[in-house]
């Protein structure tokens, strides 16, 4: 059983969704900040990195790239799981106006960055577009995020691996 990992994954998924929470309840726009949103990657990165180091460190110095990436990778799927089960509840349960929320800064970001032409077509399809978040939408993301997180899984496997 990969006890460490899942232990790790918890961790950093909750402390993703506690920050994102908390942002949330203080303002709700700021949960949708994508700094904010990209930055709570760095609680999966930490978790992964800990948890290779912990292993490494309980082996002798000794782990294996193979190794130190599939810890890290079971990791960060277990922090990006808990992450979607809050996004779903989020935007579904405590806050269905997210949504809402969201078109309104898609169509402020496109109202800074187009021109017109470009403006009037972007509009038409962000009105006729349904902003959800369902159960494909989860799926979809998580398929989506454990791509980046092999990747990343592949640098925090290269910098904590030690060949025996």
């Amino acid at each position: 059983m990969k006890k460490h990992e899942i232990t790790a994954g918890l961790i950093a998924g909750l402390a993703t969704i506690l920050t994102l929470f908390i942002a949330h309840q203080i303002e709700p726009i700021w949960m949708l900040n994508p700094v904010l949103f990209w930055g709570t990657l760095i609680f999966y990165f930490l978790g992964m990195m800990g948890v290779c180091l912990l292993i490494k460190r309980q082996k002798q110095g000794i782990l294996p790239f193979k190794n130190a990436v599939s810890s890290a990778f079971l990791t960060f799927l277990v922090a990006n799981l808990v992450f979607y089960v809050f996004y779903y509840f989020m935007f579904n349960v405590i806050d269905p106006n997210l949504s809402l929320l969201q078109k309104d800064l898609t169509r402020a970001y496109y109202e800074e960055n187009f021109n017109a032409m470009e403006l009037r077509r972007y509009l038409a399809e962000l009105e006729e577009a349904e902003i959800t978040v369902d159960f494909g939408t989860i799926i979809g993301g998580f398929m989506q995020g454990a791509i980046g997180g092999f990747l990343l899984s592949l640098i925090v496997g290269f910098s904590t691996r030690q060949a025996a």
